[in-house]
């Protein structure tokens, strides 16, 4: 018995670049008393409040952001310059990790927490196992911060890589017209085939997908 929990355990951790989290824990069977020896023990290292390292602490950025955004519970995801980073639209990683969630959540130290009432079931994906925001939700949330220089450069290299897609982007710049990423992106997401005096304002309307449940 105690084999195959060590075995689950390991199973689950092994997904999330080694960290596991309480309700996992209790899921698998293990009682609060139980967590607590291994704790005591060594065996579980707590990295986040409900989250622990299964052995010993994965201290690459990567596995720190995984362990970021099961902190911040079911429905969070890696969004705004980590999630940027994640999809290689930066390049370095900015400190404190950015999770967004759907609903009001206690601070975690280390996160920075975002809350959007608009971030639907679409925009949320996986990218090397991770709960990440889509790439095009990834950019409409990053540009505000950007230089105009370093925001051409971004979005069009972003275009050119594999993640990025222009219809996607379209649509989630034609979703959430209120959001401070809209006007920055109207530019690139004009209709290479409309004329050259068609407006960015009026090619967005060209959005076919349907993608506004959003995530609770």
């Amino acid at each position: 018995m105690v084999d195959a929990v060590e075995r689950l355990i390991s199973t689950v951790a092994a997904k999330q670049f080694g960290h596991i989290t309480r309700t996992q824990l209790l899921t698998i069977g293990l009682g609060a008393r139980a967590i607590e020896h291994r704790v005591r023990a060594g065996q579980l290292i707590p990295v986040h409040a409900g989250v622990y390292a299964v052995g010993y602490i994965n201290r690459t950025p990567v596995a720190c952001a995984a362990a970021a955004v099961l902190a911040c519970g079911q429905g969070a995801a890696l969004s705004h310059g980590s999630a940027a980073t994640l999809w290689g639209f930066n390049k370095y990683w900015d400190m404190p990790y950015e999770v967004t969630v759907a609903t009001s959540h206690r601070r975690r130290e280390g996160i920075k927490v975002h809350r959007s009432r608009t971030l639907a079931r679409c925009d949320v994906t996986r990218q090397l196992g991770i709960r990440v925001t889509s790439p095009a939700r990834t950019m409409l949330d990053h540009v505000p911060r950007l230089t105009e220089k370093r925001l051409s450069r971004v979005v069009k290299d972003g275009l050119r890589g594999p993640y990025l897609h222009r219809d996607d982007l379209v649509d989630v710049v034609r979703r959430n017209p209120t959001h401070p990423g809209h006007k920055r992106l109207l530019r690139f997401v004009e209709d290479p085939s409309t004329t050259p005096t068609a407006t960015a304002s009026s090619a967005i309307g060209i959005g076919t997908r349907t993608c506004s449940q959003p995530i609770t």
